[in-house]
């Protein structure tokens, strides 16, 4: 699903526009991510190796990975939901 709505050739990674809140960024380690936790409803963590992959983290301690990208035909931005962690593996 990911390849169709997002492949290489058709997208964009969205960048900030002005005046939207800045997302977290780290570099998403396997140590990282099996320890972070939050106090919020739900944090989004984008890596900073990558463009696009990001870790969501609820105050529940669920983990989960989406991929965050802008379709060139429509410019809209999408969210693909990947999966749940430690089901989903990041490299």
């Amino acid at each position: 699903m990911a390849e169709k709505m997002c492949d290489q050739a058709a997208v964009r990674v969205p960048t900030r526009a002005e005046g939207e809140a800045k997302m977290p960024q780290r570099k998403l380690t396997a140590r990282f991510v099996e320890s972070v936790k939050t106090d919020k409803a739900q944090d989004e963590h984008r890596d900073t190796q990558e463009q696009g992959p990001e870790l969501r983290v609820t105050r529940a301690g669920t983990k989960s990975w989406a991929f965050r990208c802008r379709r060139n035909s429509d410019r809209k931005k999408r969210v693909i939901a990947l999966g749940r962690f430690p089901g989903f593996r990041s490299r």
